[in-house]
């Protein structure tokens, strides 16, 4: 008997192993070529949380130093000015006494008390603005209802409330909501002279939503992001990114003449 002959599939010239092979490596390459794609969307999307991240610390850090500022404008233009005068007061009032005029020793006693009571006062709107003690003790809603009487009472500009959450939220949520309501209307008060403010809460699901309305000047949205980040300010877009690194959605719509209406939702588990 002779030996078979060779077998053709051996021949490395023949198409029927050769085409096998060469789907197998196109499917391979494709494969690699669809994780590099894929790799590298991950690396630009990472790259762009990174930079997001590093522009909102440089906007919290820029946000804190102004508040320090403020902080010690005010006191240093008030309070300390008040306790000033009450020490000249107190020596008016012992050499007014020591000489035996009493009557406007007194008299000069019952300013000293105004002016202690207005240094007081103005302390504790210093440490309000700081963290509301309420908001810990009484909550998100009465601590925003105080916080826009008090509002109110500074712009004259009419504001109500609207609260539909039922329960209270975690600590982080209340105050991130109260934040961005007050970044909202410090807003208001500097550029939409408006005359009425709304503010509506409401549970939606596991959200919170969350509207702020004026009937002020209005603005075209996409301009005032524009020349507010020129300006170096940053009250809309603060709002706009921290509703997002809290994994909630944010929308604001104006327009010349027809007020401004923010609106943002945050998780309950943010």
């Amino acid at each position: 008997m002779t030996d078979p002959p060779e077998s053709a599939a051996t021949d490395p010239r023949d198409w029927t192993t050769a085409a096998p092979q060469s789907l197998t490596l196109e499917a391979s390459l494709e494969q690699q070529m669809i994780y590099a794609r894929d790799l590298a969307r991950a690396f630009a999307e990472l790259e762009a949380k990174e930079a997001q991240r590093k522009r909102l610390l440089d906007q919290v850090i820029s946000a804190q130093e102004d508040e320090r500022r403020r902080i010690a404008i005010d006191i240093h233009d008030e309070v300390l000015q008040m306790l000033g005068f009450n020490l000249m007061k107190i020596d008016l009032i012992e050499r007014l006494w020591v000489k035996g005029d009493y009557a406007p020793a007194l008299e000069h006693l019952g300013a000293l008390r105004d002016t202690i009571e207005s240094a007081i006062n103005l302390l504790r709107d210093i440490i309000t603005e700081l963290r509301p003690p309420s908001l810990d003790v009484q909550g998100l809603v009465p601590t925003l209802d105080e916080y826009l009487k008090r509002f109110q009472r500074e712009t004259d500009v009419e504001v109500a409330l609207t609260s539909r959450i039922g329960r209270r939220q975690s600590s982080t949520v209340e105050t991130l909501i109260y934040r961005l309501v007050q970044e909202a209307l410090v807003n208001t008060r500097k550029h939409a002279n408006a005359r009425h403010v709304t503010v509506e809460l409401r549970a939606e699901d596991d959200r919170i939503a969350v509207t702020v309305s004026d009937d002020g000047q209005g603005f075209v949205v996409d301009d005032a992001l524009k020349s507010s980040l020129a300006r170096g300010s940053i009250g809309l877009h603060s709002i706009i990114e921290r509703v997002g690194l809290a994994g909630g959605v944010c929308e604001i719509e104006s327009a010349p003449g027809d007020g401004a209406t923010i609106r943002f939702s945050v998780p309950t588990t943010a």
